[in-house]
């Protein structure tokens, strides 16, 4: 550790050995949130004799997060490295299963005004179900105003459905017959909207969770917040969004694709909230003063498929978290209005050129990891699948690549 100028904390991998074989328990690195919730460092660590003396003897991770909250200079390394053997298989996990706001967040206000906006086009029928979801699941449908945004619905049936909408009291409809840019839609209308937290949606979408807006605006009236995603399903209750991960061939992916979603695997990272790399624009929220001061979604480059990431790095770049949270569960039909990329090759290459803008504007490396990913995971197949060796030198990368 001497290439570090400081290092107050360190811990460790778990090798563990036993009658069933050997395992290789592969931990996160620290985040402040994620451990509140799940010991996400194991039971042994080496500590600075500074740090130590004054401190209260309780177990490990409370003892991390009582430094955490007291300690704004605190310095926390992660060796990727089975250096501990045990022959006990159990791995640490003391969940507080999301009934509540992680303490994080909790003293926060419950209180904010959203403007919900919402592109569309020929299914006004999914459209419909979203908009009745976000009213029925809010504490307070009066300080919620939604934008849909028909584009170019030449169908006559959805055009007639869409008319239900000018008959709910905080929904405005407008009409856009240009071409599809996600970007450039949900740039104007935001201009357009009144309340102080944005809410990006897809058409094909339901909010599952009571009390949504109480939950992001706790979660976003933390000032080292600057955005959140929530958790999206599939209809089959396996997770289409748990955040979304750097570095898997060279890349983006979607974290805890088609897990089951209340599986606890990877302590628990699909049940607790937690700093992540990105989130996806399908479910995106973002005070409206951070959004305009960063400029909002890149409708130049990124017209479509890459903005949200685009989003993500530039509140990022100003010392803001993406924090990804269980707390919302949204069921999520994907692509329904405008069909999946991959199926058409012209969308596929108009995909592909966005990458391509994204990767020149914040450089190739800024997506050849993921700062929540252990360095062991290989990238062959889904996350969290296969193991591989870590060269000395990618584990010093690694380790130094992280700041707490």
């Amino acid at each position: 550790m001497a290439f570090c100028q400081k290092v107050d904390i360190v811990y460790c991998d778990q090798e563990i050995i036993n009658d069933n074989g050997q395992k290789i328990v592969t931990r996160p690195n620290i985040d402040r949130i994620w451990i509140e919730q799940v010991n996400i460092i194991g039971n042994s660590l080496f500590i600075s004799w500074d740090k130590w003396r004054n401190s209260p003897q309780i177990e490990v991770d409370k003892f991390i997060s009582h430094l955490l909250k007291i300690d704004g200079d605190i310095h926390i390394s992660h060796i990727p490295y089975p250096l501990l053997s045990t022959t006990k298989d159990f791995l640490d996990l003391k969940i507080n299963f999301q009934t509540k706001i992680p303490q994080f967040f909790e003293k926060n206000s419950k209180s904010n005004s959203f403007s919900i906006i919402i592109c569309t086009k020929n299914n006004s029928q999914d459209c419909l179900r979203m908009v009745n979801s976000i009213n029925c699941k809010s504490s307070s449908k009066n300080e919620i105003e939604i934008l849909v945004i028909s584009n170019n619905t030449d169908n006559n049936e959805d055009i007639e459905n869409l008319k239900k909408l000018n008959n709910i009291k905080n929904v405005r409809l407008y009409h856009d017959n240009g071409i599809f840019n996600w970007s450039y839609l949900n740039n104007k209308f935001a201009k357009m909207a009144k309340n102080k937290i944005l809410l990006f949606c897809n058409d094909d979408m339901e909010i599952l969770t009571e009390n949504w807006d109480e939950i992001i605006s706790q979660i976003i009236n933390s000032s080292d917040t600057g955005i959140i995603g929530t958790k999206l399903i599939y209809k089959n209750n396996t997770i289409q969004h748990g955040g979304i991960l750097f570095g898997w061939q060279n890349s983006v992916i979607h974290d805890g694709l088609f897990e089951d979603k209340n599986s606890t695997e990877q302590f628990a990272r699909w049940q607790c909230t937690r700093k992540v790399s990105a989130v996806t624009g399908a479910f995106l929220a973002i005070r409206k003063d951070i959004f305009f001061e960063v400029g909002g979604f890149d409708d130049k480059e990124m017209p479509i498929s890459y903005s949200d990431v685009d989003l993500c790095l530039k509140v990022k770049e100003k010392g803001l978290s993406v924090i990804w949270t269980p707390l919302i569960e949204v069921r999520h039909d994907e692509s329904v209005s405008r069909g999946l990329d991959h199926l058409n090759n012209f969308k596929a290459e108009r995909c592909n050129t966005e990458r391509l803008a994204l990767e020149a504007k914040w450089g190739k490396d800024t997506f050849s990891s993921d700062f929540s990913v252990h360095p062991m995971w290989l990238d062959a197949t889904l996350p969290f699948r296969l193991l591989q060796p870590v060269s000395l030198e990618k584990a010093l990368n690694y380790i130094k690549s992280y700041k707490l």
